[in-house]
């Protein structure tokens, strides 16, 4: 019910949008303005959709994990979804940075108690380079791939 009210929300602000452009008689492309609304409101009917189908799984309420295919189990930070649901909005800035941080390591640990029982090599774990960088894989011993 939620995704369908910030469908029809997205909706009446794209029209508002667009009717204050054209009144304006600016040349601001309406596909960016669309663009930008789908960009945000993606991850409201993709996310719980995608956790529903099992083609997701939460590791953690900010660590997403792909289904495991050709047994490889690739991580993926939370969405805006998430973010909007556990984040309080009300602390600063560091604050949330070590929520965001603490729900990743949260969610990499849960992943080595459910795989830890998996023969070695069952499973290749690939995260995104947003979540870890190079540097910050390096220094905890991981290693960046190409792939």
């Amino acid at each position: 019910m939620l995704q369908f009210k910030i469908l029809i929300w997205a909706i009446l602000l794209n029209i508002v949008l667009e009717s204050v452009r054209y009144l304006l008689g600016t040349s601001f492309p309406t596909f960016v303005i669309i663009s930008i609304t789908i960009s945000i409101i993606a991850s409201f009917i993709d996310v719980p959709s995608g956790i529903k189908s099992g083609n997701l799984i939460y590791c953690s309420p900010l660590l997403i994990g792909e289904a495991v295919k050709n047994k490889i189990l690739k991580l993926h930070r939370g969405t805006l979804f998430d973010y909007y649901y556990v984040l309080n909005r009300r602390t600063g800035y560091s604050e949330r940075k070590r929520q965001v941080f603490k729900g990743y390591i949260d969610g990499l640990l849960n992943v080595i108690e459910k795989y830890e029982t998996t023969p070695q090599n069952a499973i290749k774990i690939k995260v995104t380079s947003y979540i870890f960088n190079a540097i910050t894989a390096q220094k905890n011993g991981s290693s960046q791939s190409e792939n």
